[in-house]
């Protein structure tokens, strides 16, 4: 076939030292081959960032050709394109805008787990990443988390001879939802446990972590939660994929912008040269295109002057709003859950849901918003050397990991009793604290499994919200003096829930002797997760209020709403954060959907 764009300036672009192939598009064939439209402009993209490499580069640097690959692959995958000179307008707009300064490909918003794991699969695939966090470090509540990642079927569970998988990883997770088949949290759900083996194996690799051991939480009906030896599992990840982020930056494919907070998110005005600018033929719909998938990302700096940045797509991984308090009439707890705002939060004073606040100016659905996770056990008493300031309702407490519970830990009331199953869902659990009536609870680690979580006790043991104590005396003596109360059932409790016949049994033994050393601390109910926030499909992209992909926009961990439905399973948001942004990868769409399909396709 020989062709060229009717409308295409070859007599000027042979004069600017561009070559020029002449490609087939004749109407006729345009018109008879819809099947390969897409492969077409597939090859259309790959073909013009390579013409365009030395206009590109005589204008400009090298990134240019990354930015005008990237431009290209949105205006192509969201714009309707039906005829070849509305193809040839597209292309040279992109020209156009390749000569403008400051065009960042994709900027990731969120320094925590999602974000650095979101930052590096795009790095990885060549793609030059802008990494924002409004803090002047890295890690968000992902450094906090401890007791480790769920996934199945694991090759660490195959050699512990766990017998697991996907399937029931899935049954799992939905029996906790309370959603239907079919429903965007049931496809969610679908995706995460597909994934979750890849993204444990993958965080392994990438983050530098063994995962050894394998351990059964709340809600789970087998040992999945993997966590590393001696050290916590989120200061691990994180530290581990900074250093693997930060490798980029030498190449100049990274840059990072710390005390940076985005303020506001709009797509790029029309202007000329976008591709909501092509003409219409006579026979087409007119109607207003769709959004390009550029956008202007506004930062406040910390201790600087306001910023603007511009994105080919932005992923949104800036958290949940578990410690949103504020008192400017903007704070989505109060909006959504007004009756939990008297709780403490294990959440930093930054999980002020920036990224949802923001995109819902924009039009984004959200879903689940009031679904807020009240965490059974956060330790009442402010860590050794730091002081609490007493009119500030949001400072966090720390939280007790619950692999505390998983190893054995009980919880105590006034009286020395037990009266819950602790490794019921956190939901459950709190609900029964409730019905007691008591606000404050003893969590009792018992002697033999001390060891077990041994990085655990020595931190909190450090900071003084575990405390060590002699036998079962030891611990009425701590139950007496903390919770005001008696203690009086503590002896029945301990040989009933040792032998197997207290009235609430767990769903893994544990055992309480009388003697040996126990490490004790108060805890209470604190907001923890925020279930609920920005709708989003599974490849990732933000949805608008109609439930129709907002190109460009992408969001990963947190941020995303529907994943767990009414109920967390134990620990998957660690394994939602990992899959939402390096296992749909794996998958050739998600984080960034169809940008990372296609830049793999290099």
């Amino acid at each position: 076939m020989v062709g060229v764009f009717p409308c295409f300036d070859v007599n000027t672009t042979l004069k600017r030292g561009i070559p020029v192939v002449l490609l087939a598009t004749h109407e006729t064939y345009w018109n008879t081959a819809n099947m390969l439209k897409p492969l077409f402009l597939l090859l259309c993209t790959h073909f013009l960032s390579v013409l365009s490499t030395k206009h590109v580069a005589a204008t400009s640097t090298s990134s240019k050709t990354d930015t005008l690959r990237l431009d290209l692959i949105h205006q192509l995958s969201s714009t309707n394109v039906a005829t070849p000179r509305q193809l040839e307008q597209l292309l040279a707009a992109a020209l156009q805008r390749a000569q403008q300064p400051d065009l960042a490909p994709v900027v990731v918003v969120g320094g925590g787990l999602s974000g650095l794991t979101s930052a590096l699969r795009l790095l990885e695939a060549g793609a030059p990443v802008t990494l924002v966090d409004k803090r002047l470090f890295w890690g968000g509540n992902s450094a906090k988390a401890s007791s480790g990642i769920n996934g199945g079927y694991t090759t660490n569970q195959k050699n512990l001879g766990i017998d697991d998988s996907a399937d029931q990883f899935y049954e799992d997770t939905m029996a906790c939802s309370g959603r239907t088949n079919g429903s965007l949290t049931e496809r969610l759900i679908r995706r995460m446990s597909d994934d979750s083996q890849r993204a444990v194996e993958w965080i392994e690799q990438y983050a530098d972590v063994e995962l050894p051991d394998v351990g059964q939480l709340g809600g789970h009906s087998n040992a999945r939660t993997h966590r590393p030896r001696n050290r916590l599992a989120g200061a691990a990840f994180i530290s581990g994929l900074e250093r693997a982020v930060l490798k980029y930056r030498k190449s100049g494919l990274l840059t990072v912008l710390k005390g940076h907070r985005m303020v506001k998110l709009l797509p790029v005005e029309q202007t000329t040269g976008k591709a909501d600018d092509l003409e219409p033929e006579p026979d087409q719909d007119s109607s207003p295109s769709p959004p390009t998938g550029l956008w202007d990302l506004h930062l406040e700096v910390v201790g600087g002057s306001p910023v603007t940045v511009r994105a080919s797509a932005v992923v949104l991984a800036t958290g949940g709003y578990a410690n949103d308090k504020g008192q400017d009439g903007s704070s989505l707890l109060k909006e959504v859950t007004p009756h939990l705002m008297t709780l403490r939060s294990t959440n930093g004073e930054f999980a002020t849901g920036d990224g949802i606040k923001v995109a819902r100016e924009l039009g984004a659905g959200t879903i689940d918003l009031d679904m807020v996770q009240v965490h059974p056990t956060g330790f009442s008493d402010a860590p050794t050397g730091f002081k609490e300031d007493p009119n500030n309702p949001n400072s966090p407490l720390v939280l007790a990991a619950e692999i505390l519970r998983g190893v054995g830990s009980v919880l105590l009331n006034s009286k020395g009793e037990r009266f819950v199953n602790e490794l019921q869902t956190r939901k459950f659990v709190v609900e029964q604290m409730k019905q007691t009536g008591e606000k404050q609870f003893v969590l009792v680690l018992p002697p033999a499994s001390a060891s077990k979580v041994e990085a655990h006790v020595n931190i909190y043991t450090g900071k003084g919200l575990l405390t060590p104590v002699e036998g079962l005396e030891g611990v009425a003596q701590y139950v007496r003096t903390r919770l005001h109360g008696q203690s009086e059932h503590i002896a029945t409790t301990f040989a009933t829930t040792t032998d197997g016949t207290h009235p609430v049994p767990r769903n893994r033994p544990t055992s309480l002797p009388k003697t040996g050393t126990y490490h004790v601390g108060v805890v209470q109910p604190v907001l923890h997760y925020t279930m609920g926030g920005l709708a989003v499909d599974t490849e990732g992209r933000v949805m608008d209020t109609s439930n129709v992909p907002m190109p460009g926009l992408y969001g990963a961990g947190e941020i995303m709403g529907g994943v767990s439905g009414i109920v967390e399973l134990w620990n998957c948001g660690i394994v939602g954060l990992c899959c939402c942004c390096c296992c749909w990868g794996w998958r050739k769409s998600g984080c960034c959907g169809w940008l990372l399909w296609l830049l793999w396709m290099q």
